[in-house]
């Protein structure tokens, strides 16, 4: 029996047991609210059908996949969540957070804390993110900051009505995903965010991990744009995955001959793209 099946099985029948649970059925996603306020319950009703729909294509896109998703469940904790009562498969982190939302393949959920600082619409679409590439890839390692900047993306690329934008199909100004261009001594270089340790800092430096999600961001504005001169980029996920390139090396190598340039050339175009919003 595989680790963690039961915890996988009996997951939400154990919520249900300790805790009050509204759920929403969207497509694939099957969302859980737990414990959640009135107030809470109304912003989880912010996602939609079509939301879920989109970002299901737009990820098979970049994956250049056609296959059906599995089921996947997102769980809402509430603020005020009775978390001492959270099954053993959840409670260590509701109980002590690392962020406000992750994706756990072990237990097959994306868990999100409400806080009224964050938008659940986005922390739904961005966690799902995660979920799709790993489901869908069979748990292919994408590098964190790759993944990220992916995920930092859809929150922004999925319109409420209509079909999702794709921002390598074309430019997007990175305004419409960052508030503000980044300081030159914050910025971090495409080598540092693609060898970013995810292990020396999870649950360690909250900060750090804010900056590399921040300048993932950044690096996947910086190749939306290059994807004009290099529509390639537009399926890099597809071709990390498929030529299974998976380690930091391998990744920084392959941007580099993708878009015929050296590594100081590169480090160069993206410093002056994060600071200045210019290639």
């Amino acid at each position: 029996m595989p680790t963690g099946f039961t915890d996988r099985l009996f997951l939400i029948p154990r919520l249900r047991s300790q805790m009050h649970v509204a759920q929403r059925r969207l497509a694939n996603a099957r969302i859980y609210a737990v414990d959640c306020s009135p107030d809470e319950l109304l912003r989880v009703d912010d996602i939609t059908l079509s939301d879920i729909q989109g970002l299901s294509e737009l990820v098979c896109s970049w994956l250049d996949v056609r296959r059906r998703l599995p089921r996947v469940r997102v769980i809402i904790i509430g603020e005020r969540a009775r978390v001492h009562l959270a099954p053993k498969g959840i409670k260590h982190w509701v109980d002590r957070p690392f962020g406000q939302a992750g994706w756990f393949r072990r237990v097959n959920a994306a868990v999100i804390l409400c806080a009224r600082s964050n938008s659940i619409r986005q922390s739904i679409l961005h966690e799902l993110t995660h979920a799709f590439l790993d489901i869908l890839t069979n748990g292919f390692p994408f590098l964190i900051a790759i993944q990220e900047g992916y995920a930092m993306a859809t929150e922004h690329l999925i319109p409420r009505n209509g079909r999702p934008r794709d921002l390598f199909k074309g430019p997007t100004p990175p305004a419409a995903i960052m508030d503000a261009y980044v300081r030159a001594d914050q910025c971090m270089s495409v080598q540092e965010l693609l060898f970013f340790d995810t292990h020396a800092h999870w649950r360690k430096d909250i900060v750090a991990f804010s900056r590399m999600t921040l300048l993932g961001s950044w690096l996947h504005c910086f190749l939306g744009y290059k994807s004009i001169d290099f529509p390639v980029i537009r399926k890099m996920l597809s071709k990390l995955w498929h030529n299974d390139i998976r380690t930091p090396e391998g990744t920084y190598l392959w941007l580099q001959e993708t878009l015929e340039m050296r590594e100081a050339e590169l480090e160069r175009a993206f410093l002056r793209f994060c600071t200045t919003g210019h290639l």
